[in-house]
C-alpha cells in the first residue's frame, strides 16, 4: 500500500483582492488548499497557528503596512525552514537582494501565467 504524501496548504499573501481570488481558485483546480490574506501581519497571524500545515508562501513584494522582505524575516523567525515564492509586478527583484542568499528565491513577476504559478507551486511543494 502506498504512502499518500500530506496535502500541503499554501498561504496566499497579496493586497489585490482579484489576484488573491484568482490564486485561490489556481490552487483549488490542482487540489491544493489554500489561506489568502491581504497583508503581513494576518500572513504571520495565520503561519504561527497553521505552519505545520502550511507548506509554501505566496508572498508580494509590496504590501500596505510592512514590505514583502520583512514578512519573509518575521516569518523566518517562526520557521527558518520556511519556503517562498515572491510576486512582483514591479519588477522588483532588486528588493530581494536584501536577503541573504537572495538567489535560491523563486520570484514571479506580475502578471503571470495560470500555468507558470502552478508549474513554480507543485515543484515547490513536492
Amino acid at each position: 500500500m502506498e504512502n499518500k504524501p500530506i496535502k500541503k496548504k499554501v498561504l496566499i499573501v497579496d493586497d489585490e483582492e482579484y489576484l488573491r481570488q484568482i490564486l485561490v481558485d489556481v490552487m483549488e483546480i490542482n487540489d491544493i488548499e489554500s489561506i489568502a490574506v491581504d497583508e503581513g501581519q494576518k500572513a504571520l497571524e495565520v503561519y504561527k497557528k497553521e505552519k505545520n500545515e502550511i507548506g509554501l508562501v505566496l508572498l508580494d513584494l509590496i504590501l500596505p503596512k510592512e514590505t514583502g522582505v520583512d514578512t519573509y524575516k518575521n516569518l523566518c523567525k517562526i520557521n527558518p525552514d520556511v519556503k517562498v515564492i515572491f510576486m512582483s509586478g514591479l519588477g522588483d527583484k532588486d528588493t530581494l537582494r536584501t536577503i541573504p542568499n537572495y538567489n535560491e528565491f523563486i520570484f514571479l513577476k506580475k502578471p503571470f501565467s495560470m500555468d507558470e504559478v502552478t508549474e513554480k507551486v507543485v515543484m515547490s511543494l513536492t
